[in-house]
């Protein structure tokens, strides 16, 4: 479906001359569309639940703290669109879950001892790349600089709010865990990829 829009969408670019016809650009471009439409389409579908749940804020943290850092560490990634949308939503309903049922647990130093794993996790294992999106060997230290960084300031946050009784701080602490779990999976999954070829 994405792939057929965004075809769509390239051809209509291509006629009206905006871009050249050629077989890098449109390979360039046909991949900006569909991750641009695969994007909204996420958002989209995150707010809906939040709507739908009425947890609107919640949709609304959850994306504004997700998108950076999972931009930033990479991790696992779904083979199709279709898969990719699907996790998401399911990601957020699981922590959505956690959230309501394990907020009263947490404590300030509990955010801080879970914020420092989910760093050593980015330290350790970041950034995972995107097939389709590669990093250059120059950048990856700085990536991971950043996934660390990100992932301390995360849990600060969290720590702080949970302290002054906000329940957003275990929200903003369950996506972090979340977007460790995804590097955690990437980078077994890649181990277990390595092995194969090797055999």
């Amino acid at each position: 479906m994405i792939s057929k829009v965004s075809s769509n969408i390239l051809n209509y670019l291509i006629r009206n001359e905006v871009i050249n016809d050629t077989e890098e650009e449109r390979n360039y471009y046909q991949y900006g569309i569909e991750i641009t439409i695969s994007s909204a389409l996420n958002f989209f579908l995150v707010f809906l639940i939040g709507a739908v749940t009425r947890n609107i804020l919640e949709s609304i943290v959850f994306m504004i703290f997700f998108v950076p850092i999972r931009q930033i560490t990479g991790g696992y990634h779904a083979k199709t669109y279709f898969r990719c949308n699907l996790y998401l939503c399911m990601v957020f309903v699981s922590i959505l879950l956690l959230y309501r049922f394990t907020n009263e647990y947490i404590t300030s130093y509990s955010a801080i001892l879970i914020s420092f794993i989910c760093s050593s996790v980015f330290v350790a294992g970041c950034p995972v790349e995107n097939p389709n999106k590669p990093i250059p060997a120059e950048k990856r230290v700085f990536y991971k600089i950043m996934a660390a960084v990100l992932g301390i300031c995360y849990g600060i946050i969290a720590a702080v709010l949970t302290a002054l009784s906000y329940k957003t701080g275990m929200l903003i602490l369950l996506t972090l865990l979340a977007v460790a779990m995804l590097v955690i999976i990437a980078v077994i999954e890649k181990k277990g990829g390595s092995s194969d070829e090797e055999e």
